[in-house]
């Protein structure tokens, strides 16, 4: 991971007393870039995601339809008849798109991939971690940092 890719149709953190990024705000998400083990860690996520903030309180106060429109020319993902994010396919590949160093680990005739094989679809509810998704310093309303 993540030259494997990963598709996030929907990822949030499951936390109420996170502000603006916490139940209020859910995103989609491409992972891609070369192994975790060559050259250091690199994923390419924040040239390939969006954001959505819930109309009403939370999103978890209603039931929601969550897509996917997966072509060669595109990735769409989206909630209920709104689309969060649309990536067309980079004329430049994703590798080139990524702007990674290294050894392309993709075929060059490939254009979509990590993209162009079969997924298991991720939807993500986070509750903690170290990695960014939850930053250091965000008042979390009186609790520890998850």
């Amino acid at each position: 991971w993540p030259g494997s890719g990963e598709i996030d149709l929907v990822e949030t953190r499951g936390n109420a007393h996170y502000g603006n990024i916490g139940i209020t705000r859910i995103m989609s998400t491409l992972h891609y870039g070369p192994p975790a083990t060559a050259n250091g860690f690199q994923d390419a996520w924040p040239k390939t995601t969006a954001e959505k903030f819930s109309s009403g309180p939370t999103w978890g106060d209603e039931f929601h339809t969550y897509w996917i429109d997966w072509t060669p020319q595109h990735i769409q993902l989206g909630v209920d008849n709104d689309m969060i994010l649309n990536s067309q396919t980079p004329s430049n590949c994703y590798w080139g798109y990524g702007g990674f160093s290294g050894s392309n680990p993709w075929p060059a005739d490939h254009c979509n991939a990590p993209f162009d094989q079969e997924f298991v679809i991720q939807l993500n509810v986070a509750v903690g971690g170290t990695l960014g998704f939850f930053p250091d310093g965000l008042d979390n309303a009186g609790y520890p940092k998850p």
